[in-house]
């Protein structure tokens, strides 16, 4: 299929270790928030929690600064790549749109659905695995022609565009980390 060679993934994109990290500061925390679609909670078409780990009344103290300096790095790093792979496919990349982190707990889901946004042009989505000790949590592309097993670490990179549907399957058991961001 021709849509795979925009996709994109790094293995071992992101140490295991800014994974941990990332998770013991905020797996625990009570400021999680159920994630919206449009600004609206939907949970029949998304079902998952997040937390905006890039905005500063979430970045309290130096540590959580480190942690969105250190993922900025890995994802960037990543997006790098990408560009010099695909030299003639994307333009006018300037900045991400800061870094979303998610929670999908058991039956958690994200349904079919592209991230082209008419408020916000993005070029490309990332998401960034954080853990893989869960089961069921598949990112799948293309009414699931194309459905992947990601593991801890993994830096995955697509168009955001209408030709690149994909969602995240329901989580069958454990709790699933990433964080996600769009390349604009």
């Amino acid at each position: 299929m021709e849509h795979i060679d925009y996709i994109y993934l790094k293995e071992n994109g992101i140490s295991s270790q800014l994974c941990d990290d990332v998770l013991n500061e905020y797996a625990s925390t009570d400021e999680w928030k159920v994630a919206t679609v449009a600004a609206n909670a939907v949970r029949d078409l998304r079902n998952c929690d997040t937390i905006s780990i890039s905005k500063d009344e979430v970045k309290t103290n130096d540590i959580r600064t480190d942690l969105d300096d250190r993922v900025y790095e890995s994802v960037w790093e990543c997006v790098g790549e990408y560009l010099r792979i695909h030299t003639t496919s994307i333009c006018n990349i300037e900045r991400d749109s800061g870094y979303e982190l998610t929670r999908y707990k058991k039956d958690g889901f994200y349904g079919p659905h592209i991230d082209a946004s008419g408020r916000r042009p993005r070029e490309l989505s990332c998401s960034v695995i954080l853990n893989d000790d869960y089961e069921g949590g598949q990112l799948a592309f293309f009414d699931r022609q194309v459905t992947l097993n990601l593991v801890k670490g993994d830096i995955i990179l697509f168009p955001s565009n209408f030709m690149y549907p994909h969602e995240v399957l329901p989580v069958t058991s454990g709790t699933r980390y990433a964080i996600i961001t769009w390349i604009c």
